[in-house]
């Protein structure tokens, strides 16, 4: 885990939240190893979603980050755990900018399945962002500030035309989509 300057020593407030039960529970708190990393064993194979808690962090809240499980990526910090200890590295960012999205069915009802994706206009940011939509239609992300391409798609339906954001630090206007009829 990289703390953007802060000792590796901090407890970070890492945090699992397992998304594949009938309610969203939270697991665990991780603390970090010697080398940055987070090693995940004990953890009951299923879908987590990472959370980071900014107030066991020194200094300015650090609520960006970006993951990795192993050598795979993990855009939104979503990830399937299939039980193995597998070391989880987490990238605190010191700067982040929060990206809201509404999604829609082509009838006007929220999109509860929608996947949503995000990827920067500039490579240089070596970030991508996305995941499915909760149950009233909403994608909420942290990213680094910066120029990203968004667009929204549903099993069985084309995607929705992307739309082009900069993103300042800090909240950001909504983007909204409405899907095609599937």
């Amino acid at each position: 885990m990289d703390l953007d300057g802060f000792s590796r020593r901090a407890q970070a407030g890492i945090g699992l939240t397992r998304l594949d039960l009938p309610r969203r529970q939270g697991v665990n708190q991780l603390t970090a190893d010697a080398d940055g990393s987070f090693l995940l064993e004990r953890t009951t194979p299923g879908r987590y979603r990472i959370e980071v808690s900014p107030a066991t962090l020194p200094g300015p809240p650090q609520l960006g980050f970006i993951a990795s499980l192993g050598d795979t990526e993990l855009p939104g910090g979503e990830f399937a755990f299939d039980g193995a200890p597998t070391p989880l590295r987490v990238h605190l960012l010191s700067a982040t900018a929060s990206l809201s999205v509404q999604v829609a069915e082509a009838g006007g009802g929220a999109a509860w399945d929608a996947i949503v994706h995000v990827e920067p206009v500039n490579p240089a940011l070596m970030v991508k962002a996305g995941a499915t939509t909760d149950q009233n239609g909403n994608y909420q992300g942290l990213l680094p500030p910066g120029e990203y391409r968004v667009w929204a798609q549903a099993e069985g339906s084309s995607a929705a035309p992307a739309q082009t954001v900069r993103l300042a630090a800090g909240a950001n206007p909504p983007l909204r989509f409405g899907l095609p009829a599937r």
